[in-house]
């Protein structure tokens, strides 16, 4: 992901946004707390508040991103594993 495709704030009402960061480094912004992830850094976004990041370095970032249902999902995360 290269510096001029940071998304815009932004918020889900029902999914969880989780992220390992792989190579590179960002800035993540949560509900006006900031954090510095870099290489072996997890982060979790959930649901509701108002997040986005910012890449740190000149480098690109790799990342792994993870979307789950979150805590207020009406579908919960039975549906989304079933047989779980």
């Amino acid at each position: 992901m290269g510096r001029a495709t940071a998304p815009p704030l932004n918020r889900h009402l029902e999914e969880d946004e989780m992220f390992y960061a792989l190579s590179g480094a960002a800035q993540f912004r949560c509900d006006g707390e900031v954090l510095t992830a870099g290489p072996g850094d997890f982060v979790l976004l959930p649901s509701r508040l108002p997040h986005t990041f910012v890449l740190a370095a000149d480098e690109p970032l790799r990342i792994l991103q993870i979307t789950g249902p979150g805590p207020g999902s009406p579908s919960g995360t039975a549906e989304w594993f079933p047989g779980r």
